[in-house]
């Protein structure tokens, strides 16, 4: 009799279980589903203040690349040095890869680098040059001394910028950057001429598309 009982105890229980476990895996499991990745061009002027070569510079260039899923950036960046008191002329330009740690939809902190090649020339109006002395009120005085000339050293260059970033959203397609870096060059201390130098920068970020 009891043996009985348990038979029927446990064929009970299997058909429960067997009942219950299709509609469990139902209800767990469901179809795989793959989200869009929203991708979007980005075209963005950009303005620079700078140290270079003992002088306070502005650079003025752009830079433009693709925005992948809010997060990441592929792109290519390009500045001239517009003014620095006579101190120095650069012109560089370079890929642009940057990613965004903190994503909101008005407020962006992230990082982007930048590492190309460019040119660039320092000037210096104390370098001593040799100076005829020329005849003056009626007197001669023969032979050379020193005075005060204008040096130029010219050098082409690889730069590495890393730079932190913070985009404030105004809109969907509109938002205000604002960063701050280091540029490395190659050209370092050329003829003992500071072309590396702390950057701060004000971008208007334009977004084209969704």
């Amino acid at each position: 009799m009891r043996v009985h009982w348990l038979r029927s105890t446990i064929v009970a229980a299997t058909l429960v279980v067997g009942t219950a476990a299709p509609a469990f895996a139902q209800e767990t499991q469901g179809p795989l589903q793959f989200l869009p990745i929203e991708n979007r061009v980005i075209v963005a002027p950009d303005v620079k203040i700078t140290q270079i070569n003992g002088a306070t510079g502005e650079l003025v260039g752009a830079y433009a690349g693709i925005e992948i899923d809010k997060k990441f950036f592929i792109g290519g960046a390009g500045y001239w040095l517009a003014e620095a008191d006579h101190a120095a002329d650069m012109f560089y330009m370079g890929a642009l890869l940057g990613w965004q740690f903190i994503n909101t939809d008005r407020f962006h902190i992230g990082g982007r680098g930048l590492v190309g090649f460019g040119q660039a020339t320092a000037y210096d109006t104390s370098y001593p040059v040799p100076v005829r002395v020329e005849p003056r009120h009626g007197g001669y005085y023969p032979g050379y001394g020193y005075g005060y000339g204008y040096g130029a050293w010219y050098s082409a260059m690889v730069i590495a910028e890393p730079e932190i970033r913070a985009d404030i959203g105004l809109s969907r397609q509109v938002r205000i950057g604002l960063g701050a870096g280091y540029r490395v060059t190659s050209a370092e201390n050329f003829h003992g001429r500071q072309l590396n130098g702390v950057t701060g920068s004000v971008s208007v970020q334009i977004g084209l598309g969704k």
